[in-house]
């Protein structure tokens, strides 16, 4: 699977992401770190929030679209988890990546931590530039 992680102002512009194609949508693509799996340790890690609290919000993986019968799906990401990733600093970041691999065992983007944590950095870019445009974090999930 192919996850896009990307801004929008908000659920309906983010539903148009369902029918583009992946070099239509501007954003972060990986071939893992789902938002309601791996995603979910970091952000307890990130924000201390517990997993069933994050499990429990109503923007967690909440389904904004789906075309191709299901095929592909857009899911919105949390808001605590899109502020906490804007607001930390690099060595917070580093050391929450360690912190999440260690607790719930490593992402399935990685072998090693290092490549989960440049993705977590770009990730925390689009989250600094989504928040100064008012948007939200979502992410696409295609095939």
């Amino acid at each position: 699977m192919l996850y896009t992680y990307f801004a929008a102002q908000g659920d309906r512009d983010a539903a148009k992401a369902a029918a583009r194609v992946d070099d239509e949508l501007d954003g972060l693509m990986v071939k893992g770190a789902d938002p309601t799996d791996e995603l979910t340790r970091l952000e307890a890690v990130l924000t201390g929030r517990s997993l069933d609290e994050i499990r429990s919000d109503p923007r967690h993986g909440s389904v904004v679209a789906e075309s191709d019968e299901g095929d592909c799906v857009v899911l919105s990401l949390t808001d605590p988890l899109t502020r906490v990733l804007a607001s930390a600093e690099p060595d917070v970041l580093r050391r929450a990546v360690s912190n999440a691999s260690s607790a719930g065992g490593s992402l399935s983007i990685v072998a090693d931590r290092l490549a989960l944590t440049e993705f977590t950095a770009e990730l925390a870019v689009l989250a600094r530039r989504g928040l100064l445009d008012g948007h939200k974090l979502y992410c696409r999930i295609a095939p």
